[in-house]
């Protein structure tokens, strides 16, 4: 996957916009589990996931990755980020946060990144070297739209009506430009 690194002099700006525009920074857990960084050997690092706090209903935005797949495929280019993490915390490794800053945030074609997350999760735990975290957020300049994905699902122990081989990437697309 071909990506740019953005600049150190640009991302604090992009993740603030990013949270200004789709977190509630006035909620409880935003303060303490997000805004309040802690100290692990790796680094200062936060708890909470962003998208616990996003500033729009769930019930509005939550789709299937194939959704939000569809959704991001018709974009350009796009921003993407991910959670502020020690690395004792993540349970899936990836290359990419590995490797790089844990504030770091990359710039890349949309359809790219779209075949690594399908690739990625098809490849489910079998994956050796997988290059992306399991939490993104995707978005562009314009703020007025975002596709994150998580690593949380439904299957049949969390929607009995599920068969047992289903699960479901729990991932939301929060669109204002319509």
């Amino acid at each position: 996957m071909e990506y740019i690194i953005v600049n150190s002099n640009e991302k604090p700006y992009l993740r603030d916009q990013f949270i200004k525009n789709f977190i509630n920074t006035e909620h409880e857990h935003y303060k303490k589990s997000i805004a309040t960084l802690k100290e692990y050997p790796d680094g200062m690092c936060y708890d909470g996931y962003l998208w616990d706090v996003l500033n729009e209903p769930y019930e509005i935005i939550v789709r299937t990755q194939e959704k939000a797949i569809e959704y991001l495929k018709e974009k350009d280019t796009v921003f993407v980020m991910w959670d502020i993490y020690s690395n004792e915390r993540v349970r899936l490794n990836s290359t990419i946060r590995l490797n790089n800053p844990k504030d770091m945030i990359i710039s890349l074609k949309a359809q790219k990144l779209c075949e690594t997350i399908e690739y990625e999760w098809n490849s489910g735990w079998n994956l050796e070297n997988r290059y992306l975290p399991e939490d993104i957020y995707i978005y562009d300049d314009t703020m007025k739209w975002c596709v994150i994905f998580t690593h949380e699902s439904d299957d049949n122990y969390t929607k009995p009506e599920l068969g047992e081989d289903e699960y479901i990437r729990i991932c939301f697309v929060i669109d204002r430009t319509k």
